[in-house]
């Protein structure tokens, strides 16, 4: 089968959960004979800087194409017309891609306004006789809500990248959502396509087999992986681990994900055993799931739950806000914990699990047990499987 990914983020050329989930599911379809061409969007002035990594990375029946763009969310008008003058030069070049080749499928994982991007499947059924599947990583309504809410104009913007999605989902074969939750959030904001079916996002188990671990020092040693925002809940997550530590002095935060905060800012929190890391690849945050003890995620919205299935394949217990795409990862006080969203009861969580190293260990165990099904081998036969159910 010969496959076009388009308009998505790649790991090791970008982190985060979009750019982990392209990696790992080109990866196994390249591994089971597909050909894949993948469309990279790559921000131009890190040209430079990812060139070596492009030379090196080598994936089997995988070509990794870059396409350098400029911000998405330009804002004063010197950046609109930059933009503008950079998606023009880019669009020649992407629909070449897509239409000079007999791909069978060409896969999106996002569309986007300023780039035009959500006229390629378009372009893609008129030219070509092909199938447009496209994988939702979050509703139309709730993205946009979450990239323009501190944006200048966000109310025009907001209606031009709906439209956008409204234009491009009239041309869709199929949708994958990776929960139910997703699916169901969908249909309410009324976009549903022909074919629309749930397929998990997976994680690489071998890896996380092979990899080194990072003793931490805290006794527990408290992880947590994502934006350092709200919406992460990552203000109930300090709370708690105030009446952590009053309970635990030896006890220590470990926050992986982007942050905005000062040196200074950062220095003080380490004096408060509270560890920033910033961005960090997987490669690097995989050591650290397994030097933790516990992994906390009291995320106020989520329409899945990556670093829940990677804290469990690192054999981990995972306590997690009751969430409906949470719940359907987790089986409270079997595989982990669900807990709502008040710092006491993270903490009476935690207590439990401290001084009770066999429950600690049966939740880690069952968690490692559950999470093999959500491997990317497994994953990736789905997809597969999706996309020959297509072609018949």
């Amino acid at each position: 089968m010969k496959i076009l990914v388009c308009n998505t983020t790649v790991a090791p050329f970008a982190i985060g959960g979009i750019a982990t989930v392209t990696y790992n599911l080109v990866k196994q379809l390249g591994e089971l004979g597909h050909k894949i061409t993948v469309l990279m969007n790559i921000p131009t002035n890190t040209r430079k800087k990812l060139k070596p990594i492009l030379e090196k990375t080598k994936l089997k029946n995988v070509e990794l194409i870059p396409i350098y763009t400029k911000s998405m969310y330009a804002l004063c008008p010197t950046d609109i017309k930059n933009l503008i003058l950079k998606t023009l030069r880019n669009i020649p070049k992407n629909l070449k891609l897509i239409l000079s080749k007999d791909y069978e499928i060409i896969h999106f994982h996002a569309f986007g306004f300023s780039d035009l991007s959500f006229l390629y499947p378009v372009l893609a059924k008129i030219f070509r006789s092909v199938y447009i599947i496209y994988t939702c990583h979050d509703t139309p309504v709730l993205s946009t809500n979450f990239a323009l809410k501190r944006k200048k104009f966000s109310s025009i913007l907001k209606r031009l990248r709906l439209f956008a999605f409204r234009v491009a989902w009239r041309y869709l074969d199929a949708v994958v959502a990776p929960s139910k939750f997703l699916l169901d959030n969908l249909k309410r904001e009324g976009f549903i396509s022909k074919k629309m079916v749930t397929i998990p996002n997976g994680v690489d188990i071998r890896s996380f087999k092979e990899s080194k671990t990072i003793l931490l020092n805290g006794k527990p040693s408290i992880v947590n992986v994502g934006y350092f925002e709200k919406r992460k809940g990552i203000d109930i997550l300090l709370i708690a681990f105030q009446k952590i530590k009053m309970k635990f002095p030896e006890a220590e935060l470990h926050l992986v994900g982007h942050h905005c905060l000062s040196r200074q800012k950062v220095s003080k929190l380490r004096k408060l055993d509270i560890f920033l890391y910033g961005k960090l690849p997987l490669h690097d945050i995989i050591p650290l799931y397994k030097g933790g003890d516990i992994c906390i995620f009291p995320s106020r919205k989520e329409t899945f739950g990556l670093p829940i299935l990677e804290a469990m394949a690192a054999g981990k217990p995972v306590i997690a806000s009751e969430l409906p795409a949470f719940e359907e990862l987790i089986k409270n006080s079997e595989n982990g914990f669900l807990t709502d969203l008040n710092p006491i009861s993270i903490l009476k969580i935690v207590e439990d699990l401290w001084k009770d190293e066999n429950l600690k260990y049966k939740i880690a165990q069952n968690a490692l047990e559950f999470v093999q099904k959500y491997d990317w081998r497994n994953i990736s036969r789905k997809y597969e499987a999706l996309f020959i159910s297509l072609l018949k």
